[in-house]
This record gives structure tokens, C-alpha cells and sequence, in this order.
């Protein structure tokens, strides 16, 4: 268990700790969607660590409680190499990830990555519900993505990568 969340847990906090992994199976062609719910979790592409398969549409919904955001750690990247015009931009991409904000696959795109244009290790998304998707073609395969996601409250300062919250002068949260 991470450190911040023991603090909490000592602290007789009313926030619980609910672990949830990505079950890791292959996702049926057409739209496969997986609900993660809690305070932390990890999501993979299909067979991870192994290579995924071909033709996969995967998608994730991550919703943490009223009040947190989404911090997502990017653990491993690996996706089919894209080639076309527009590759950097992952228009092209023959295997993606796509991250929208909020509960429905109509909700705006915010990021695309793929192998030319690989996500942040670490990113913050302003929202309670985010949809990670992972679209691969029916050719080639690699190992794929493993991403873990953490609530963290609203009013966290960021310092380094590094929650910082101040509850009371003489009470220092560190988060991560």
C-alpha cells in the first residue's frame, strides 16, 4: 500500500482505500468497456505483459468520488510503430490510446498517444471520470501499456510530481 494511503488510514480518514486491476483479458472486437472505480487501480492493454492481440477496442472508464481527480503513472509504453504523413500526430497511428474526459464514448478527445508521440509519465486530468481507450489494427502487435490511476483531492498542490497538502500549519500530506 503506498505510504499516503497508510496516513490516511491511520488518521481514521473517511477515505478508503479500493483496489481495482484490470482483469487483463482480451476484449471483444467491437465496444468492450471495463469500469474501474476507487481510489487507485491499474489499467493494461489486453495480455499485458505479453503482446496484445490484433483488432482490439478496449475501453476503460476510470471514476474516482466527488471531490478527487485523476493522476495517471505511465509504467510501460509500447505500441506497433506508426508510419503515414501524420504520425507524430497519431492521426495515422495504427495502434492507440485515447483519453477522454468524462462517462461516455461521445465525450471530447483530450489526448491521443501512440509510438510517435508516446504520453507523459505522469498526467493530472481535471475530472472525477476519464475513458482511456485502446484501439490496435488487425496486423501487427507489441507488449502494450500498463498505467495506474490515483485519486487525489481537488485543492493537491503539485510540487515535482509530488502532492503536497496542508490541512493544518502543522500537518504536511505528501502524496505519491
Amino acid at each position: 500500500m503506498p505510504q499516503f494511503l497508510n496516513e490516511l488510514k491511520n488518521r481514521n480518514s473517511k477515505i478508503y482505500q479500493i483496489l481495482v486491476f484490470s482483469d487483463n483479458l482480451q476484449c471483444l472486437n467491437g465496444n468492450n468497456i471495463k469500469h474501474h472505480q476507487g481510489l487507485r487501480g491499474m489499467v493494461t492493454s489486453p495480455f499485458y505483459p505479453k503482446n496484445y492481440p490484433p483488432s482490439q477496442q478496449c475501453h476503460n472508464i476510470i471514476s474516482v468520488p466527488t471531490g478527487m481527480i485523476i493522476f495517471l503513472r505511465l509504467h510501460e509504453f509500447d505500441l506497433t510503430e506508426s508510419s503515414g504523413k501524420h504520425w507524430s500526430s497519431c492521426k495515422d497511428a495504427f495502434d492507440y490510446i485515447e483519453i477522454r474526459t468524462g462517462k461516455t464514448l461521445s465525450a471530447s478527445s483530450v489526448a491521443r498517444f501512440c509510438s510517435g508521440h508516446k504520453p507523459p509519465i505522469t498526467q493530472l486530468f481535471m475530472a472525477t471520470n476519464i475513458i482511456l481507450s485502446f484501439i490496435s489494427d488487425s496486423f501487427s502487435t507489441s507488449t502494450g501499456f500498463n498505467v495506474s490511476y490515483f485519486a487525489v483531492p481537488l485543492n493537491c498542490k503539485f510540487f515535482r510530481n509530488i502532492c503536497i497538502l496542508l490541512s493544518r500549519p502543522s500537518l504536511l500530506s505528501i502524496l505519491f
